[in-house]
């Protein structure tokens, strides 16, 4: 998932877009910058160029683990300072940041504005107001500039959601307990799917630990996630014990078995499990580095 930073001036239409747009992506958030200044989030922060540059980086930060959990972050924030933009940015994986320029005129902003900020700005009756007495820096180089006096919001909306496409791509997902350390076995058929250009979702079936698989499902998907952690188009999640898998009617899905050779086929969870229970530091050549240092404090983990 990605964040979606819509920044420009007041009344461009950075909330009527963003409100749109998560009408459309599936699980997705809004974060509005009018309505996070009246929460406790935002509440007593004030208007000062170090005010600003402050929240913003808090709003990135939010909106940072939204994007982690697989929730698409639609920001609408007038953002002013390019640097902050920039800053924020640099809190994602590439990609993950999409910077969209909402574009209108002051006139045209003045004319929109049904709260009469920009009225109050010209009358001296409010200051700092950006695009009147405070500074906007426009986007150097934004992923898209909409240009809200010259295109619907329709048309906006259908832009950025063809700007998103190619960052969906193919996906496949793995069904199962993992045996309860995550070994080359599975990395093997995980990577075989990346190197073809897919995203990989691994459901970790929720099985009660017992005397042989001590970690959790919620233990399972923590070690995953740490192998998994520069690796975006990996994701995990936690289904319940299924009986069976099905489905119907030919709706598209696919279901494969990965071929591998026998020294990946012979890899075991079990085996795994009983060299670490054994106190036997062969099982380190048979899991990824990362599970390796993951599991080097097994002993203050699970016992």
């Amino acid at each position: 998932m990605k964040c979606v930073w819509l920044t420009g001036l007041p009344c461009s239409g950075k909330t009527t877009i963003a409100n749109e747009l998560n009408k459309v992506l599936t699980n997705s958030v809004v974060l509005d910058g009018d309505d996070l200044r009246s929460t406790y989030l935002g509440k007593n922060v004030g208007f000062s160029p170090q005010d600003r540059h402050d929240h913003i980086l808090r709003m990135g930060e939010i909106a940072k683990l939204f994007v982690k959990t697989g929730t698409y972050a639609i920001c609408s924030f007038i953002s002013p300072e390019a640097k902050a933009r920039d800053m924020v940015r640099e809190l994602f994986n590439d990609g993950d940041f999409i910077e969209i320029h909402v574009s209108a005129s002051k006139d045209t902003c003045a004319e929109r504005d049904v709260k009469g900020m920009w009225k109050r700005a010209m009358n001296g009756d409010i200051t700092h107001f950006t695009g009147f007495d405070a500074p906007y820096e426009e986007p150097i180089n934004p992923e898209y500039t909409a240009f809200t006096e010259l295109s619907t919001i329709k048309e906006c909306v259908d832009d950025i959601i063809d700007l998103l496409k190619p960052y969906h791509k193919p996906a496949c997902m793995f069904i199962g307990r993992w045996n309860g350390i995550f070994h080359n076995g599975h990395d093997y058929i995980i990577r075989k799917k990346l190197d073809e250009g897919k995203s990989v979702t691994l459901a970790i079936r929720d099985v009660a630990p017992d005397k042989n698989n001590p970690w959790s499902a919620k233990q399972v998907k923590e070690m995953i996630d740490y192998r998994f952690k520069d690796y975006p188009d990996v994701k995990t999640i936690i289904i319940p014990d299924l009986e069976s898998v099905e489905y119907g009617r030919g709706v598209g899905y696919e279901v494969n078995e990965i071929k591998v050779d026998k020294y990946i086929a012979g890899i075991s969870g079990t085996e795994c499990r009983k060299m670490i229970l054994e106190g036997d530091d062969d099982w380190k050549q048979f899991v990824p580095d990362e599970v390796v240092e993951y599991l080097t404090d097994y002993n203050k983990r699970f016992t």
